[in-house]
């Protein structure tokens, strides 16, 4: 995920504030809860050691589990197994920065590799750092329109979380009394469908456009928006506009 640049002492919100039961991409039945230092939390120092557990836990190969503080591995250690519950510490010694990313890899014993990944925030100073909100993830379009004066792209513009991947799926349909000269266009109708992916920016804005040269005036274009982010979490959005 890009880093974002802020100011010192401001939060960082990439991902939802609670990833307690969220599912882990590739492993749909380990879900990550009791994170520490919680995902986007701004800690006044720093921590003397990250936790977690995965639960539904029974299929992983302990032999595979890697964590990374900031892309430097750090020894990873079981500290309680429950009901099929495993909880884990990691003591870094060093390796802290202000914006911190921490990524867990481990493969199940059918092979299946999975990744999970969280950020926080340490403040330098000691001094009290503002307080911050989660970043929706649901796609918000602030903005869609038609290129002037040719009108041959559709352009949406919007927001969502940081780094989250965008799609947008759009069905465009014939208008009613479609009249394109020679050629005679049945009333209505689906005429074509198109898809594009973008990647947010450090702020969590998207531009997505589309080439809808050659369609005729009144073609009406249902989009369907989905963000996802790192940890597999996604959210979806619908608007319309009409040519």
């Amino acid at each position: 995920m890009p880093r974002i640049n802020q100011p010192l002492g401001t939060a960082i919100a990439v991902l939802a504030t609670s990833l307690v039961g969220v599912p882990i991409a590739a492993a749909q039945s380990i879900k990550a809860n009791s994170i520490s230092p919680a995902p986007n939390t701004i800690n006044l120092t720093p921590p003397s050691k990250i936790e977690w557990t995965l639960t539904n836990s029974s299929n992983i190969d302990l032999s595979s589990l890697k964590v990374f503080l900031n892309g430097r591995e750090i020894a990873p250690n079981i500290s309680n197994v429950s009901s099929g519950n495993l909880s884990f510490t990691a003591s870094p010694s060093s390796g802290y920065v202000r914006d911190n990313r921490v990524r867990i890899q481990f493969k199940t014993k059918d092979g299946v590799v999975s990744r999970f990944r969280w950020p926080f925030s340490i403040t330098i100073g000691g001094t009290s750092p503002p307080p911050t909100t989660a970043v929706p993830l649901q796609p918000q379009l602030t903005n869609y329109y038609f290129n002037q004066p040719t009108r041959d792209r559709l352009i949406f513009e919007g927001t969502t979380q940081p780094g989250a991947q965008v799609t947008a799926n759009i069905n465009a349909t014939r208008p009613v009394n479609a009249n394109l000269g020679i050629i005679s266009v049945p009333l209505g109708g689906l005429l074509r469908q198109f898809s594009r992916t973008v990647t947010a920016d450090s702020a969590g804005k998207f531009t997505i456009n589309f080439n809808v040269a050659g369609d005729p005036v009144g073609t009406q274009y249902d989009a369907d928006f989905t963000s996802a982010n790192a940890v597999g979490q996604s959210a979806k959005t619908k608007v319309a506009a009409t040519k």
